[in-house]
């Protein structure tokens, strides 16, 4: 009984030894050894940290063998687990919680980009169409600009011939206005095929005429006439136009894409002169090139719009410029392997500087065109064409050569003339009402494979130039088609 009273009061003494010693700085070995062993919590290791280290190792060993000290240490053990085990579910809690704060604000902020993005390919696709239509649009204008160019001189010279009757009686201003009636029409039929000049290089296998420059500048002064002299006297707008031509070589090109190139320079500069000046071309011999000359007294043009004015589509013209006339012009000069140069100063005028190559005489004469061959027998031709002015042209082209034509304005109409004819030659449009002209081809071959067709057809370039020929058709030709072109066609297939 005395022993356990004594051991009792040891311990109770043990209890409140560790109390009074907080104020005992820490250090001693005893200290690290119980905080590594029984991992105090930080509180309690502060409490032990501060307890003299021979007494509290006395204590220790003293109550070794009592019940009520072993429950002390265990009990500070358990306590400490305890906390632990509290602060870090305490820990999770705010963890799970902030993780799943941070996944609702994640998958909120996931929605809203995925709406944006949404509402970006929305616009995207509306400013992608509007940008479609709107090229389409200065598309369309610009090739119905360079269309009323061609026309201007075809209904001016015709409008004369019909109004001035006294004008017929003089053969020469009769062949003269023919001649250029002609030519416009020619130039006319150019524009389409133009366009590709945006997308296709020069073919080093294409072989150029030899043109004339100075006899084209002769041609595209009258032709332009009807703008540079009478539209602007109309006006009240007094326009020059000089020319400067030096002795010079023929150029490797195509004279009706050069004839456009310099038409357009013209009306370019006789709409930088809304008060009137004075056009000038100059042409010389430059190494072996030829270099060709048009100035002006106009406006003039910023650095600016010097740097952009060959882009398609730009225009300082406003609604009544398309911006197709220099492109082309740039796209032209190009692919005949030349180069164009403009200066400019705002308010003293613009001069545009063409070099093209000097033609060589060599690289015609393996490609010289072939003679008109000719017609050993007369032929027995159907034209098929659902326009009445292009069958009755083909169907004259053709009776002036001395073949007997029967014509159709459709495609199943022809074949029911086929079937109650004979017939050495098939002329037929391609775009017709209730039969196309490949299906009338190919139920023609179905019944006489050796008879040639050619299908005369305004996508004749397109087909040809993407190798889509039909095996029913012998030759695509282009529309419009010259007598000179038909009468080589038909004597080749003839043979």
């Amino acid at each position: 009984m005395v022993a356990d009273t004594a051991g009792q009061k040891h311990d109770m003494d043990l209890v409140r030894t560790l109390v009074p010693l907080r104020d005992t700085p820490p250090g001693t070995p005893l200290e690290g050894t119980l905080v590594g062993i029984l991992g105090i919590d930080q509180d309690v290791t502060e409490e032990l940290a501060k307890a003299r280290s021979e007494s509290l190792r006395f204590a220790l060993l003293a109550s070794g063998g009592t019940g009520v000290s072993l429950f002390i240490l265990l009990f500070l053990i358990v306590l400490k687990a305890d906390r632990t085990i509290d602060k870090g579910h305490q820990r999770i809690l705010r963890h799970q919680s902030e993780q799943q704060k941070t996944g609702d604000a994640l998958q909120l902020s996931n929605n809203s980009l995925e709406a944006a993005l949404s509402e970006l390919k929305d616009t995207q696709r509306q400013v992608v169409q509007q940008e479609r239509l709107s090229a389409l649009g200065q598309m369309a204008s610009g090739i119905a600009h360079d269309f009323n160019n061609a026309l201007t001189p075809i209904l001016g010279f015709s409008e004369l011939l019909l109004t001035s009757p006294q004008r017929l009686e003089n053969p020469k201003t009769v062949k003269r206005y023919v001649q250029m009636i002609n030519t416009a029409a020619g130039d006319a039929a150019t524009v389409v095929r133009n366009l590709r000049e945006f997308y296709r290089g020069s073919d080093e296998t294409e072989v150029y005429d030899p043109v004339s420059l100075n006899d084209l500048i002769g041609q595209v002064i009258s032709l332009t006439q009807a703008k540079w002299k009478d539209e602007a006297q109309s006006k009240g707008i007094n326009i020059n136009l000089k020319t400067d031509l030096a002795e010079i070589p023929k150029v490797a090109g195509k004279e009706s894409e050069l004839r456009e190139v310099l038409i357009n320079l013209v009306f370019n500069s006789v709409d930088a002169m809304p008060d009137g000046g004075t056009i000038r071309f100059c042409t010389r011999l430059d190494d072996n090139h030829v270099a060709i000359q048009i100035s002006d007294t106009g406006s003039g043009m910023t650095e600016e719009v010097r740097q952009r004015c060959f882009d398609p589509f730009f225009t300082t013209k406003g609604s009544q410029g398309t911006g197709m006339g220099l492109a082309m012009t740039f796209g032209i000069v190009k692919r005949l392997n030349g180069t164009i140069d403009i200066q400019s100063e705002l308010g003293k005028g613009t001069t545009f500087t063409i070099r093209l190559p000097v033609y060589i005489e060599e690289a015609k004469k393996e490609t010289e065109a072939a003679p008109v061959l000719e017609t050993k027998t007369q032929l027995r031709v159907l034209v098929i064409d659902d326009e009445p002015m292009v069958g009755e042209l083909v169907t004259e082209y053709l009776t002036a050569d001395g073949h007997v034509v029967e014509s159709a304005t459709n495609g199943r109409e022809g074949l029911e003339k086929f079937h109650a004819g004979v017939f050495d030659l098939i002329i037929t449009d391609r775009a017709m009402p209730e039969m196309n002209g490949e299906e009338v081809a190919r139920a023609i071959k179905k019944q006489t494979p050796s008879i040639p067709v050619v299908m005369l057809t305004g996508f004749g370039d397109i087909i040809n130039a993407n190798g889509s020929l039909s095996p029913d058709i012998n030759r695509v030709v282009s529309k419009p088609v010259s007598r000179l072109e038909l009468q080589n066609i038909v004597n080749e297939l003839s043979q």
